[in-house]
C-alpha cells in the first residue's frame, strides 16, 4: 500500500470526505482521542501490562515509521 493509498484509507475510516456528520475536523482531534486512548490503557491497573501504551513513545515509534515509509516511497518512485 502506498503512503497516498494510506492516506485515502485514513480518510474514509474516519470521515474526512463526509460532508455531512464529519467524525472528526482535524488531524488534531484524531490526535487528542489517540492521546485519550493511550492513558487509558497506560494508566489502569487491572489491564494486562502488554496492552498499556504511553503515547509518547507511541508517538516517536509512529515518527520512526513515517519517515522510513516516505524513504522507503521516494526509493521505489
Amino acid at each position: 500500500m502506498t503512503n497516498k493509498e494510506k492516506a485515502e484509507k485514513i480518510d474514509s475510516l474516519i470521515g474526512f470526505k463526509k460532508n455531512k456528520g464529519k467524525l472528526f475536523s482535524r488531524p488534531a482531534d484524531i490526535i487528542a482521542d489517540v492521546m485519550h486512548h493511550c492513558d487509558n490503557y497506560f494508566y489502569y491497573e487491572n489491564l494486562n501490562k502488554e496492552y498499556k501504551y504511553n503515547f509518547l513513545n507511541e508517538l516517536e515509534v509512529a515518527k520512526q515509521w513515517y519517515e522510513e515509509e516516505k524513504i522507503e516511497e521516494e526509493n521505489h518512485e
